[in-house]
Formats: C-alpha cells, sequence, structure tokens
C-alpha cells in the first residue's frame, strides 16, 4: 500500500485482521451548557466576553446563516455514511433526532465516522459542506492563541501544574431547533438532523474556543492559564495552581460544563484538585 511506499508503518487499524468499523462509536452523555449562565459569568477580560457573545448565536441564530443556499427538495439530502445502528446510538444519546412531519430540511451535512487509532474507537464527523463554503473565513473572529514559543516561556512561571480537559466539548453545545434544520441527513429512508455542533463547521472552533476563554476570564494570581478547545493547564506555584483550578471548575458547574475525571461538584474540591498538581509536563506543548 501507499504507506510502504513513503516508508511509513501503517496505522494499527489498516492492517489484516482488524476491521476499524467494528470499533465502538464514541458517544457520551454530557450535560448541556447553560449558554445564558456562561455569558452572565464576571469576566476581567473584556475581549473574551465580547467574543463569546459574538460566537454564541451561531447556536441559535437562522440569520446568521442567510448566504448558505438552500435545498431544491428533500431528494438533495445526503445520506450518512455512517450503519443505522450508530444513527439509532446517535438518537439515544439525544445528538440526532428524527426531523417533526411540518419541519422544513434547509440544508445537508455529510456525516461519516473517522477512526481513532490510539484509541480503537470511531468518532463522528459532521462535514457542513454547504455551511462552510457560503460562511468564509471572513465571516468568522480570529482565535488568537500563544505562540508555541510564547507558551513555553509562560511554563516557566512555575513548576507546578493542573491540567483539565472537557468532555465531549462539542456536544455540550445544543444547537436550536431553527439550526437544526441545516444539518440534515438521510438513513434508513428517514430525514434526521443533528443536535450538537457538529466537529466538521468552520464555526465550531469560534464558539467552543469563546466558550473556554470566557470560563477563563477571572484573576489567576501566581500562575498563568494555558487553552486550547477543550484543553485548559494551569502553571504556576501549587498553591496558585490549585486556587486557579478551583475557581475555573466552579464557573464550569454553574454554566453546567462537565469535566473528564473528577468529581467537579464535590464539597471538597480544593483536595481533589490538589491531588492533580503534578511537576511534570508544566507545558500544554501546542
Amino acid at each position: 500500500g501507499w504507506w510502504n511506499t513513503l516508508g511509513i508503518r501503517p496505522p494499527e487499524w489498516t492492517r489484516p485482521g482488524l476491521n476499524a468499523a467494528a470499533w465502538p462509536l464514541h458517544v457520551k452523555d454530557v450535560w448541556l451548557i447553560d449558554t445564558a449562565a456562561l455569558g452572565a459569568l464576571s469576566s476581567n477580560d473584556p475581549s473574551a466576553s465580547a467574543f463569546w457573545h459574538r460566537a454564541a448565536p451561531w447556536l441559535s441564530d437562522l440569520a446568521r446563516y442567510d448566504a448558505v443556499p438552500r435545498l431544491r427538495s428533500r431528494d438533495d439530502i445526503l445520506p450518512a455514511r455512517m450503519a443505522p445502528d450508530d444513527i439509532r446510538t446517535m438518537v439515544r444519546h439525544g445528538l440526532a433526532r428524527k426531523i417533526d412531519s411540518d419541519e422544513v430540511p434547509l440544508a445537508s451535512v455529510d456525516l461519516f465516522p473517522h477512526a481513532e487509532e490510539s484509541k480503537r474507537r470511531r468518532r463522528r464527523i459532521g462535514h457542513t459542506r454547504a455551511i462552510n463554503a457560503a460562511l468564509g473565513k471572513d465571516t468568522l473572529q480570529r482565535v488568537s492563541l500563544p505562540s508555541r514559543r510564547a507558551q513555553l516561556v509562560q511554563s516557566l512561571a512555575g513548576n507546578w501544574s493542573i491540567s483539565l480537559d472537557f468532555s465531549a466539548f462539542f456536544d455540550a453545545f445544543q444547537l436550536s431547533k431553527e439550526v437544526q434544520m441545516l444539518h440534515c441527513f438521510r438513513s434508513e429512508g428517514e430525514i434526521f438532523c443533528l443536535t450538537r455542533l457538529p466537529m466538521g463547521q468552520r464555526q465550531s472552533v469560534e464558539v467552543a474556543q469563546g466558550a473556554t476563554s470566557l470560563l477563563l476570564a477571572f484573576p489567576t494570581p501566581g500562575c498563568v492559564t494555558q487553552s486550547y478547545i477543550d484543553n485548559v493547564r494551569f502553571v504556576g506555584t501549587r498553591k496558585a495552581v490549585v486556587a486557579a483550578a478551583c475557581t475555573f471548575v466552579k464557573r464550569c458547574n454553574s454554566a453546567n460544563l462537565r469535566i473528564n475525571d473528577i468529581d467537579q461538584r464535590s464539597s471538597d474540591l480544593a483536595t481533589i484538585l490538589n491531588g492533580l498538581a503534578k511537576q511534570e509536563d508544566a507545558w500544554l506543548g501546542l
């Protein structure tokens, strides 16, 4: 195969005897983010607040998508490139739904699986071709993150760090019923739509990073924060990173946003986070 031609060791899932199509579909029961509560959080960074309030309407305001060509007929709705069992799994978890008879599909989504070799699972990708083509980069806010060098310099602020990441982050953002009609697909002769923010949509990173930046818009004396979409790291003295992480988790609780692998609503949150503090890898490394 072409892997060998390029002198690259083929991924495990391409090797004989392994069937990536049989790997489980990655789905989680997540908490739906309370976008109103998120927008109401206090902020020490006016630009972070402004960024989120400009990004949030992508979830609910159909007028934002006026430039997207509408379907000529239901026959133009793309079939999902996923097995019917996968679609039923998505419906059970609230990630998709069958549209009502009085609803009008407006645009289609190309829904397909992506094999994650390291975790031996498949992830859903919803490529919104019509939306991405119609809404160019000039319609987006620029997400500005520190350079690799700047992050490395930041990491020298202290030798303790706490890393946190959100659970199925994109699935935490609910689309309004009107915007869902721009995310339709077909399976077994029925028409469905996505209900959550798809990873393959151009605006998704703006929405997700905007939420993370606002959650981090609070004073963090004694440490620096680093973030990339659903990954957050606090770097500094042990006391400072635990204090900052506690504040961050409480802000996530206020917005109903779930964090992986911790009991984030524990009454002993400081002890839990103190146990996560470590002295190696104090850099997000992006």
